[in-house]
C-alpha cells in the first residue's frame, strides 16, 4: 500500500512513516496511491488528525498541492472529507501552525479555480465553525466569495436549466451571509440559512419531484450477452429483474461494456485480465450487502480502521463496472441499526460514523437486518410464486459479506449456520435456487475463538456451496500487500468472487 492510501485510511503510524521515508522527505511530495494524492492531502481528505501530525512532524510541506493545484487545505475544507467540524478545525490549526517550519498559506488559492480555503469554506462547505477557525488562524476576512466565471447567463446557456441559476443565486446569498455571520458570530445563523433554503424550494417554476432515473431499476441478464454461456450455475437462478426502459437498457449495456473495455486497456491494474473481467461481470449481477462488525473488540489492533479500508476496497472492486447510480453497496452493522445504500465515495464516511460497542450476535443480525429485509419480505410479497414474479419479487441475487473479529458473544455459536440453512430451505420452498443468496465470511484480528467459529462454518457440508470463509486473518494479509495495488485489487476480487466460483451441490 502506498503512503497516500495508508494516510487516507488512517492506518499510517509514525514508525511506519519513518521506515518508509528512511531519512528523506521526497516521498512526501509524490502524488500516488489509488486516490492519486500526496500523503498529506490524503490524510486531510480522510480527516485523520494524528496522521496529519505525523506527516508534518516528518517534514511534509502543507503548501505542496496534488492534482489541479489542490493543497492540503483544499481537502481539509472539502465536503468529501468525512471529519467532524471540530476535527477539520484541528487539522487547519496544525497546517497553519508552522510548528515544524512551514505554515500553510491561508490567503493563497488552494485549487485551479483560484479560490482560497476561506472561499471554499463559505461557498461550498458552508460550515460556520470552519470559517471562524480559518479567520482565527489569520485568513483574510476581506476576501469574499468569488462567483463562477461564466456568470448566470453562461451557466444557463451551457446547461439549459434555470433551476441551476436559482440554486447558484441562493448559494451565493447564503455564502455572503455566512461570511458576515462568521465575522460577528451572529446566533441566528441557522434560522436565516434555513429560511433561505425554504425560499429556494418555493421559487416559481422549481421542481420538487425527483426527476432522476430511479436508482432501484436493476440489471437484466441481457446486459451481459457475452458471458451468459460461461456463467455456469448463474444461469439456473430463478429470479426476474425488471427491465429498465429500452433506451436506458441500451445505454446501460453500452456503459458496462465500455467500462470493461477501459479496464482491459488499463495497464495499472490486473482487473482487466479476461478471467477477471468475466468474474467482475458475474459479480455485477449481484446486490452486495456488507454486514460489518461493530462490537467492542473491534477497537483492538486497529481492527476497526482495517475494516473500514477493507470494506471500501471491496465495494470499489464489486462496483467497478457499474455506472452511477447503480454502483452502490448496502451497509449493515451487527449492533447499530443503520441502513445505508451507498456509493464507494460514501462508504468510509458511513463506516466512521459507527463506534464499536457491545457484543456480537452475528446470526441474529444477519436474519433481522439482511435476510428479512432483502429476502423474506421481498419474496413473501409475491402473491403467486408459481407464475411470473411481480415487481416485488426477488430482483437480484445477493452476495452477503460478513466481517467479524470473534465468535458470537450474545447468541449460540451455531446461530449463524442455522440462519444460513433456514434461508437456503426457504428459497428452495419458494422455487428459488439456494445460490440466489451467497455468503463471504471474513475474519479480522487474531482471536482464536473467531478462527474456531469460522472453521466450523467452513466444514459444514450443507452450506459448502453457499459460503466462502477466508483463510487466515484478512487484516494481516492486507498489510502484507499494502504496497502492491495490483495484487490488492486482484486479491479483493478473489475474495468477493470465491462463492460464485464454487460448484453447486447436486
Amino acid at each position: 500500500m502506498s503512503l497516500a492510501d495508508a494516510a487516507y485510511a488512517g492506518i499510517l503510524t509514525l514508525s511506519q512513516l519513518r521506515v518508509a521515508l528512511n531519512g528523506s522527505t521526497e516521498l512526501m511530495s509524490e502524488i500516488g496511491g489509488t486516490i492519486n494524492l500526496t500523503p498529506l492531502c490524503a490524510a486531510c481528505l480522510g480527516g485523520h488528525l494524528p496522521v496529519v501530525k505525523h506527516l508534518l512532524s516528518c517534514g511534509a510541506n502543507p503548501n505542496i498541492p496534488s492534482g489541479q493545484n489542490r493543497t492540503p487545505l483544499f481537502y481539509a475544507v472539502s465536503p468529501q472529507c468525512s471529519a467532524s467540524s471540530s476535527t477539520r478545525c484541528a487539522i487547519i490549526r496544525e497546517l497553519a501552525s508552522g510548528k515544524h517550519g512551514t505554515k500553510a498559506d491561508l490567503d493563497q488559492p488552494c485549487d485551479d479555480d483560484m479560490k482560497t480555503a476561506l472561499d471554499l469554506a463559505i461557498s461550498v462547505l458552508k460550515d460556520n465553525e470552519v470559517v471562524e477557525q480559518l479567520m482565527k488562524c489569520g485568513a483574510s476576512a476581506s476576501i469574499t466569495f468569488r462567483p463562477c466565471r461564466t456568470g448566470a447567463k453562461g451557466v444557463l446557456d451551457s446547461h439549459g436549466d434555470r433551476e441551476i441559476i436559482r440554486e447558484s443565486v441562493v448559494d451565493r446569498a447564503i455564502s455572503f451571509l455566512l461570511l458576515i455571520l462568521a465575522f460577528f458570530n451572529y446566533k441566528a445563523q441557522e434560522m436565516i440559512v434555513g429560511r433561505l433554503r425554504n425560499k429556494q424550494i418555493c421559487l416559481p417554476g422549481s421542481q420538487n419531484s425527483d426527476s432522476l432515473t430511479n436508482p432501484h431499476i436493476q440489471l437484466t441478464m441481457g446486459v451481459f450477452p457475452e458471458t451468459e454461456e460461461k456463467a455456469g450455475n448463474e444461469k439456473k437462478l430463478k429470479f426476474v429483474i425488471p427491465d429498465p426502459p429500452h433506451r436506458m437498457k441500451a445505454r446501460f449495456g453500452d456503459e458496462i461494456r465500455a467500462r470493461a473495455k477501459l479496464l482491459q486497456e488499463n495497464p495499472t491494474t490486473d482487473l482487466g485480465r479476461p478471467g477477471n473481467v468475466e468474474r467482475l461481470m458475474k459479480l455485477s449481477r449481484r446486490r452486495v450487502v456488507m454486514l460489518c462488525d461493530d462490537s467492542k473488540s473491534m477497537t483492538l489492533e486497529h481492527r476497526h480502521a482495517y475494516q473500514i479500508e477493507l470494506v471500501r476496497r471491496m465495494a470499489s472492486v464489486a462496483t467497478r463496472l457499474l455506472p452511477s447510480p447503480y454502483a452502490r453497496v448496502d451497509l449493515r452493522f451487527i449492533n447499530h441499526d443503520l441502513r445505508h445504500s451507498v456509493s464507494v465515495a460514501r462508504v468510509q464516511k458511513v463506516m466512521r460514523s459507527v463506534q464499536p460497542t457491545s457484543g456480537s450476535s452475528i446470526g441474529t443480525s444477519l436474519r433481522e437486518k439482511v435476510l428479512q429485509r432483502f429476502v423474506y419480505d421481498v419474496i413473501a410479497a409475491d402473491p403467486d410464486p408459481g407464475t411470473r414474479p411481480s415487481m416485488a419479487y426477488l430482483r437480484r441475487p445477493l452476495l452477503i459479506c460478513i466481517v467479524t473479529d470473534g465468535a458470537p458473544t450474545t447468541e449460540s455459536t451455531g446461530t449463524l449456520l442455522e440462519q444460513i440453512v433456514e434461508c437456503k430451505d426457504y428459497l428452495q420452498s419458494r422455487g428459488y435456487d439456494p445460490r440466489s443468496v451467497l455468503y463471504n465470511v471474513i475474519q479480522i484480528g487474531e482471536d482464536p475463538a473467531a478462527t474456531t467459529f469460522i472453521n466450523t462454518l467452513r466444514s459444514a457440508e450443507e452450506i459448502s456451496d453457499l459460503v466462502n470463509c477466508t483463510e487466515g486473518r484478512i487484516d494481516t494479509q492486507y498489510e502484507a500487500l499494502w504496497e502492491d495495488e495490483r495484487k490488492l485489487d486482484s486479491w479483493m476480487l478473489d475474495i468477493l468472487a470465491a462463492p460464485l466460483d464454487v460448484p453447486q451441490i447436486e
